[in-house]
């Protein structure tokens, strides 16, 4: 991206930010497929770019997991989607590299179609914008495949904080409902991955998605490759066309299991199944914990990435540097295309008195870029209190009695044995209080009581473990950890069971009186429940601000921050307790006047009659303290107007 193409230019930081942004999302995306080595392409040229992601690739999910939601930068505006400073589309990254997509006209139509669809949707931060695929036809994919021999198709979902996933969704547009795919893929992008596949050579999927979607659907494409892209944020277009293009060799790791059909999933069953309650039945086997001990064949495995490259893993060396496993490998690129490899380190614990996993990831390391026949040593360290698992009733961690077997590879179900280490006692390696214990009956999955085929450390070095961690006490060191809420409410009741309530008087105490030890600051905070209270609030920092100096009033303005701010969640949490809702646009009326009041009655600095903030070439605030007296006066009204809606 060339920094004379957008306006303003962009600094040499936000140059750099973008460089490094790129970087690592490229690192992170996992080449799932690659048959004939249809990736990286060869050269450029003519192209079809297919689906939604391409001319609008999904950056992050919702709520904090978009880079610029509720940023300076644009959050919250659907038109960032459109920034190049903000974001780069797969489409446009892929004619900056040279790429002609033959469709492209098609791609933007659609697009445009999409983004008016977008900028309806009332909260751009939070929901899921979803927008139905174009059905592709098959007159129109022959014109395309006339023209290029390769076909890419975008698939992208979005969900995030506030928005789980589904099998399938349905979205209205208009008057009409459309199917949208989510964990499955949707009627409409399952026909035109068949006409795809039917028109083109070579089809590549690459998937702009949170998480795993329906390996049997993605079978059922019969795609050449397949690329996860993930997220990758505001740099994801070009980082992908990077990997696509061979810039960038493949070298992520999915950290996730992608099972072969949904309902190899142990928690199939009841996902979803109360919105209100969410049950953990699979207890400890999580992922790949669950399909290594069970033996449940994946389709993709936890820990798996393909590469452009190839490697071999030789010279392996196992010690104990007193409590601490060293292994020391040396890897070694035999491709012919320079890249990276991650080592896994994987250990299996004895059968004890607790239920174990068949193994778990406990240590890895990638290497450095390393170009055809260069190898790299390197060394992983696990202390052995990493390998310690909590016991209910050792109150703590422990490590058992019994042989550790420790396994390197490339993924979960791509590992070789290279020792045990034997503890001859079993030992405390951190000591933990009960804080919050079950409150009912949990009926948890129980693994096995026994290990698959203990021949394969027939022949595998034994260390004896010598030197034992110390026991660490992480227990609490205070005797109380009650804590007291303060409420003028008296039909307020404790919620936790280590919480107290002091109700206190009502009074429009001002925080002149907290300054002057009439009025705890606690039960300053108590009276401020209430929109109107806040006003009063004001008014009492407005009178201490004037007339003080400029660092008195930069102080106060950390007072002002640092309260309203609790002021807001102390009201939420007392509207969950009582059931109710507080919706964002409220709270963030709120914040956005009380921000303005409190800059208004700042800037207006009587004895100096100047500003204290600089706004550069935009000029300086002159605001008045009759313009101030003004602002709360508006803000009194407004809160009154909009806080109990």
């Amino acid at each position: 991206m060339k920094s004379n193409t957008i306006y303003p230019p962009m600094s040499e930081r936000e140059i750099s930010g973008a460089a490094i942004s790129r970087e690592a999302a490229t690192q992170g995306m996992v080449l799932l497929k690659n048959i004939n080595g249809v990736l990286p392409l060869k050269g450029r040229g003519k192209i079809a770019l297919f689906g939604n992601g391409a001319a609008r690739t999904i950056r992050g999910g919702t709520g904090s997991g978009d880079p610029f939601n509720g940023g300076l930068s644009g959050g919250g505006d659907q038109d960032v989607d459109q920034s190049l400073r903000y974001h780069i589309n797969i489409l446009n990254a892929m004619e900056t590299e040279g790429f002609e997509i033959v469709n492209r006209e098609q791609q933007m139509a659609w697009a445009r179609c999409y983004d008016l669809a977008k900028r309806e949707m009332k909260d751009q931060v939070m929901s899921v914008f979803a927008f139905p695929e174009e059905p592709l036809t098959t007159e129109k994919l022959e014109e395309y495949a006339k023209e290029t021999e390769t076909a890419i198709c975008v698939i992208s979902r979005n969900s995030g904080e506030g928005n789980d996933r589904f099998m399938k969704k349905e979205v209205s547009i208009g008057d009409k409902k459309y199917e949208i795919g989510d964990y499955r893929l949707s009627a409409v992008e399952m026909d035109n991955l068949k006409k795809l596949r039917s028109a083109f050579s070579s089809l590549i999927l690459v998937l702009n998605v949170p998480g795993s979607i329906s390996v049997q659907d993605l079978e059922a494409a019969c795609a050449d490759a397949i690329l996860l892209m993930g997220q990758a944020g505001q740099e994801g277009g070009a980082a992908v066309t990077d990997i696509l293009t061979g810039k960038a060799t493949p070298s992520g790791k999915l950290t996730a299991t992608w099972a072969k059909k949904y309902e190899d999933y142990p928690t199939a069953g009841n996902f979803l199944q109360d919105f209100n309650k969410a049950v953990y039945t699979e207890g400890i086997y999580v992922g790949y914990r669950y399909f290594d001990t069970f033996n449940v064949e994946p389709g993709y495995p936890f820990g798996y990435g393909l590469s452009y490259t190839t490697f071999a893993l030789g010279n392996l060396e196992t010690s104990l540097d007193e409590d601490t496993l060293v292994l020391g490998v040396t890897v070694e690129n035999t491709g012919v295309f320079a890249g990276r490899e991650v080592v896994q380190i994987y250990v299996s614990a004895p059968v004890s008195e607790m239920d174990m996993p068949e193994q778990e990831l406990k240590g890895f390391q990638k290497t450095m870029l390393l170009a055809p026949g260069e190898k790299e040593d390197i060394k992983i360290r696990i202390p052995l209190r990493n390998l310690a698992s909590y016991s209910e009733n050792a109150g703590g961690y422990i490590l058992s009695k019994g042989d550790y077997g420790v396994r390197i590879g490339t993924s979960s179900r791509d590992t070789k044995p290279v020792c045990k280490i034997r503890l001859e006692q079993t030992a405390l390696t951190e000591q933990v209080l009960v804080e919050l214990p079950l409150t009912e009956t949990l009926e948890e999955k129980k693994g096995l009581t026994d290990r698959k085929d203990e021949t394969i450390w027939k022949d595998v070095p034994v260390l004896l473990a010598v030197q034992i961690p110390e026991t660490l006490d992480s227990r609490s060191a205070y005797s109380d950890e009650k804590v007291v809420t303060y409420a003028t409410d008296t039909s307020y009741q404790p919620v936790m069971p280590y919480e107290t309530v002091r109700y206190v008087e009502k009074k429009e105490w001002k925080l002149n009186d907290v300054a002057s030890g009439r009025v705890s600051m606690e039960e300053f905070a108590a009276q401020l429940d209430a929109g109107i209270n806040f006003a009063v609030f004001i008014e009492a920092v407005t009178v201490q601000v004037n007339g003080e100096s400029s660092g008195r009033c930069a102080a106060e303005i950390k007072r002002i921050r640092v309260v309203a701010l609790a002021v807001v969640v102390k009201r939420n949490l007392y509207l969950e307790r009582q059931g109710k809702q507080h919706t964002h646009w409220k709270v963030m009326v709120f914040l956005l006047l009380y921000w303005q009041t409190v800059r208004a009655v700042c800037v207006s600095h009587s004895s100096l009659r100047q500003p204290i903030w600089n706004r550069g070439k935009r000029g300086r605030y002159t605001i008045t303290v009759r313009h101030g007296r003004w602002v709360r006066f508006l803000l009194s009204l407004l809160i009154r107007k909009f806080w109990n809606r």
